[in-house]
């Protein structure tokens, strides 16, 4: 991933500004404001899927990486990513117990 340097720092801005708790890290309460979004299911798996440490907030290169993966999805990647969502053992395959959770999700 090369993003120039203007980026980097109004990303940084950005990063600051979402971090309330000026924790030097995105909470999960955070990341709600931010999208503007109730706690659920479907958003706790989105928050977990790019928080790749398993903190349980995002630091400033998982913040960078996720924003970067949002902007950069063509078609195909986005179907990958609303797949990966509910594909939690990450067998490459939906089994039963993941299809039911979607339905919950969505229903």
């Amino acid at each position: 991933m090369k993003i120039r340097s203007s980026v980097i720092s109004k990303l940084r801005v950005a990063f600051r500004r979402l971090d309330h708790d000026k924790s030097g890290r995105i909470s999960m309460a955070e990341f709600l404001v931010m999208f503007g979004l109730e706690r659920t299911k479907f958003s706790t798996r989105a928050f977990s899927l790019i928080d790749s440490d398993n903190s349980g907030s995002l630091d400033f290169f998982e913040f960078v990486a996720s924003v970067w993966n949002y902007c950069t999805m063509d078609w195909e990647t986005l179907v990958r990513y609303a797949f990966d969502l509910f594909d939690v053992d990450g067998s490459g395959q939906l089994e039963t117990a993941e299809i039911e959770r979607l339905v919950c999700y969505v229903a």
